[in-house]
């Protein structure tokens, strides 16, 4: 035979069965929880003091970087090439200076401060060369 559970306010709180293993189990999560969210903020903390400071940075990174401009129809084209050293580059048209602002490039002379491009940083081995007149971008990749 089943026994029938109790009427409603026959047995107090205390005569749960497993209280204290349910107690335990509560307590576990709370202190893991509090455990677990200090070390994902000082894992995140480590990975942002880890990245480079692209945006305070006052050149884009020394290199050769492969320039490509995206068309719909044939997929990407080959534009040349820019090498960048300090606040130079040269590139198959000729070679200039530049200035870097934030994420922006300003073409202080040479072939692309002459056709009135300008340039935008995306990351430490990318940036876009832009032409103001119509919007076309060029990719460079190092």
């Amino acid at each position: 035979m089943v026994p029938l559970p109790p009427e409603w306010g026959e047995t107090s709180p205390l005569e749960v069965p497993h209280r204290e293993a349910i107690l335990n189990h509560v307590r576990n999560i709370s202190s893991t929880l509090a455990a677990r969210m200090a070390a994902l903020l000082s894992c995140l903390a480590l990975v942002a003091a880890a990245l480079p400071a692209t945006a305070s940075a006052s050149s884009v990174h020394s290199g050769k970087y492969q320039c490509y401009q995206f068309d719909p129809i044939s997929g990407y084209l080959y534009w040349g090439f820019v090498k960048v050293k300090g606040h130079k580059y040269k590139m198959s048209g000729g070679k200039g200076k530049y200035s870097r602002k934030g994420s922006k490039i300003r073409w202080k002379s040479g072939p692309l401060h002459t056709y009135h491009w300008s340039g935008k940083v995306i990351s430490g081995k990318k940036f876009k060369i832009i032409d103001k007149a119509d919007g076309l971008e060029i990719n460079c990749n190092r």
